[in-house]
């Protein structure tokens, strides 16, 4: 067997593109940048973030004069790293961006062109709901299954009520012991999310569900889709 092939798809149907970064390589834009996909055609509006060195931790624009490793797919660019650009036309060393690892776009940066039509722009302060992608495992889920499990019934509507009032609570980061909000979402510490490497399973304050772009590129609906109802010990 060919060795180059071991970090690759490898299909039954479809043969290798060999013009396609590996899997390893499209880490960053199957997860962090996942939701740049409603993108690739426009620079305007909460788009304007993909096509920039943008630090999605604190959302804001980290470098004009970026190094050359923000770049999603440059080698030394760590996967999980919260600064990063998605989309370019520029000429980079790579010759690809996030295109290349969408199936439903492009495999290299189209030319930029000029177009006089209207572009809607998402109301909300994120960008659309990211796929959820793999299940993050049962340890990292345990905070979903015990203190964000209500939140199940609010996973598709930000603005309806559950068991505990207003489902605003587990979209944002919510002191479930004071029931009160702890941090707006421009304010709140990263490990406020569920699934967020330093986040405390048990802690009160918590935000189960967010279609923001993370550092985890995934909220609370990754682990109820795999576990259901099941009770962790």
């Amino acid at each position: 067997m060919d060795p180059t092939t071991t970090e690759r798809s490898i299909s039954t149907t479809v043969p290798w593109d060999p013009s396609k970064p590996s899997e390893k390589e499209c880490r960053t834009c199957n997860t962090i940048c996942a939701p740049c996909k409603a993108c690739t055609d426009s620079e305007e509006g909460n788009c304007q973030k993909c096509w920039h060195c943008w630090d999605w931790d604190e959302d804001e624009l980290e470098d004009k004069d970026m190094d050359k490793d923000c770049d999603a797919l440059h080698k030394d660019h760590d996967w999980d790293d919260a600064e990063v650009r998605c989309l370019t036309n520029a000429v980079t060393k790579t010759g690809k961006d996030c295109r290349a690892c969408w199936d439903d776009a492009p495999p290299s940066p189209a030319p930029a062109t000029t177009t006089t039509s209207t572009t809607t722009t998402p109301s909300s302060t994120s960008l659309p709901p990211a796929p959820q992608p793999d299940f993050p495992g049962v340890e990292a889920c345990r905070t979903c299954m015990t203190t964000c499990s209500p939140c199940r019934e609010c996973a598709d509507n930000p603005d309806g009520s559950f068991a505990y009032g207003s489902c605003g609570k587990c979209w944002h980061c919510w002191d479930s012991d004071d029931d009160e909000l702890e941090d707006k979402d421009m304010d709140m510490d990263k490990d406020c999310d569920a699934l967020h490497k330093d986040h405390d399973w048990d802690d009160a304050e918590v935000r189960c569900l967010t279609n923001s772009v993370t550092t985890v590129g995934m909220d609370c609906r990754a682990c109820w889709g795999v576990l259901g109802d099941a009770m962790l010990v």
